[in-house]
């Protein structure tokens, strides 16, 4: 998925309000385990306090029934029930795609962090290489308007990270975002989250 794609999908689920809205996916299922169970809230590995806007500790475990992967993340993921899910929180969102096709991590970061076209668009980390899941990939930060306050008028920063991680067949991005304050936004935090991320292909 490319950075103009993975951004649309945020705002895409972002109320008047500028903050990101729950809204199942049609047919989807929440926090569905590969056992076909449920919410499996349960500390990742070195985690500790709130999971809250801005890259704190992930403390949901989400394993998706159609993909087989699994990744610790801030708060109930939402499946497509096509082997990708969501997390939609107040200010944050956390979205794991597959796509299929090319599985070169590398190219597919480096297109995407050149492509972004949204306001004020600008890479605040450039790709760079990383193990994911036991796997070679990429992974980069950047910095975008987000949508509109409505009492301020201003619009609000999106920050996020995300990761390419190759699979068999394709690509996963693993993206995670949010509108919250600058003092709020923790860069190594967020990356922790992405790194939790156990391919299932």
């Amino acid at each position: 998925m490319g950075g103009v794609a993975a951004s649309a999908l945020f705002l895409a689920g972002c109320g008047a309000s500028g903050a990101p809205t729950s809204a199942p996916a049609p047919g989807g299922q929440a926090n569905a385990q590969a056992s076909g169970g449920g919410p499996d809230p349960v500390a990742a590995p070195g985690a500790g306090g709130d999971a809250t806007a801005g890259g704190e500790p992930a403390s949901f475990r989400y394993a998706d029934p159609v993909g087989r992967w699994q990744i610790y993340g801030p708060g109930s993921m939402i499946s497509d029930g096509r082997g990708n899910a969501t997390y939609q929180g107040p200010h944050d969102r956390l979205t794991v795609a597959f796509t299929a096709g090319s599985s070169d991590a590398t190219a597919a970061a480096d297109a995407a962090s050149r492509s972004g076209t949204a306001a004020n668009y600008q890479v605040t980390s450039p790709p760079g290489s990383t193990t994911i899941g036991g796997r070679p990939s990429v992974i980069y930060e950047y910095q975008q308007n987000g949508p509109v306050n409505p009492v301020t008028g201003k619009s609000t920063a999106l920050r996020g990270a995300r990761a390419y991680v190759p699979s068999s067949g394709g690509l996963y991005l693993v993206e995670y975002s949010s509108t919250g304050g600058a003092s709020t936004w923790d860069p190594q935090g967020a990356k922790d989250i992405l790194t939790t991320f156990v391919p299932g292909r």
